[in-house]
């Protein structure tokens, strides 16, 4: 058995974590090393990982990049944290014709889950916005999102801010993080 400290708790890190292991030991590499690599490795900016934010809340950037399957994961993942969770969500790319029922089965299985605030950048927001309603906020640049944003955050405040890369989100992660 190996027993091994890791700094995520997603269910795609855990995996190739494991794969990970498997295959180091497979190939001929020693529990020791493969412990010490693991241990020693930095998840990169964007991949979901926690930044202090504004008035002491916890930011989750992930902003790397966006689809469905893996917005959902991101959610699944906010939702078993505590606090109040917020999610500020941007546009996900290179969906084709179906790309705002896709941001409209996001949004619901978001609600579904217990999220009550969506703050939403997205170029097709008002048709959002109308499904949406109480749930759904609009912002259209980050000065206004931090001025709408702002007043709901706190010490028991999660934000996980997430959308694809064109979008530019790291932008969002520098105003909302903790200025200490």
């Amino acid at each position: 058995m190996i027993s091994i400290n890791i700094k995520s708790s997603e269910d795609y890190y855990i995996n190739n974590i494991l794969f990970s292991v498997a295959i180091a030991i497979e190939a001929g590499a020693s529990v020791s090393d493969v412990k010490n690599g693991i241990e020693s490795f930095e998840i990169p900016p964007g991949r979901f990982t926690e930044i202090a934010g504004m008035n002491n809340c916890k930011i989750i950037d992930s902003t790397y990049n966006a689809n469905p399957a893996s917005f959902k994961a991101s959610i699944d993942s906010l939702v078993s944290t505590s606090g109040e969770q917020i999610i500020v969500m941007g546009e996900m790319g290179e969906l084709g014709d179906d790309s705002i029922e896709h941001h409209l089965d996001v949004i619901s299985y978001a609600i579904s889950k217990g999220i009550g605030k969506i703050f939403l950048k997205y170029s097709f927001s008002d048709k959002i916005k109308d499904k949406f309603d109480k749930n759904v906020i609009i912002f259209h640049n980050t000065n206004e999102l931090k001025r709408l944003i702002g007043p709901s955050l706190n010490s028991k405040t999660v934000v996980l801010v997430k959308a694809s890369r064109f979008m530019r989100f790291e932008e969002i992660i520098k105003e909302l993080q903790s200025r200490n």
